[in-house]
């Protein structure tokens, strides 16, 4: 509360106990006033994974794809996110190198609008998810945003499939992902 004269409230939530973090915001704007974005969560991480970020990279699940190598070196210009709808087709992003990776998702079976990824910082790149729409009332997140990490061994590098994975035990979940595309009748 107390956050000027556009917003009367924001609840901000953080759910923990699982593999995963779990993060939620409730926004009430002031009477006349609407909320059109919200960025939450917003996460620095540092520029570079383990001792050196040369080996690092970064994707996210936009149907243009790659790998950027080393995205902590490319500055506070840098950027890399998807949209939905648009280019995002699987709602995730990470960051990783051969030992670890960090992963973000938006666990969003309905396709709300929003953006994903992440940007460079003067300090290390900044990971978040932000969620566009037009609310002149009180409104909760419709999903949830997952945080987590994954490790990999000498024999068994990280790779961004390891991110998939994690996005693939909730997506087969969904009534989206139920049937294989070569089973479906439409």
């Amino acid at each position: 509360r107390g956050l000027g004269e556009a917003c009367a409230e924001v609840v901000c939530t953080v759910r923990g106990g699982g593999e995963l973090v779990r993060w939620g915001v409730a926004v009430t704007p002031k009477p006349g006033w609407a909320l059109e974005e919200t960025t939450y969560p917003r996460l620095l991480l540092s520029k570079g994974l383990g001792t050196s970020p040369d080996d690092d990279r970064f994707v996210v699940g936009s149907a243009k794809g790659g790998v950027t190598r080393n995205p902590g070196a490319k500055g506070p210009k840098w950027w890399a996110r998807a949209k939905q709808p648009g280019p995002l087709v699987a709602q995730f992003a990470t960051l990783y190198d051969d030992r670890a990776g960090f992963y973000l998702a938006a666990e969003d079976a309905a396709g709300h609008v929003k953006d994903l990824g992440a940007s460079g910082a003067a300090s290390g790149l900044e990971f978040s998810v932000r969620r566009l729409g037009f609310d002149a009332a009180a409104c909760r997140q419709a999903f949830d945003v997952v945080t987590g990490g994954f490790e990999g061994t000498p024999a068994n590098p990280c790779s961004w499939h390891d991110a998939a994975d994690i996005y693939k035990r909730w997506a087969v979940k969904q009534a989206w992902c139920a049937k294989p595309f070569r089973d479906r009748d439409d």
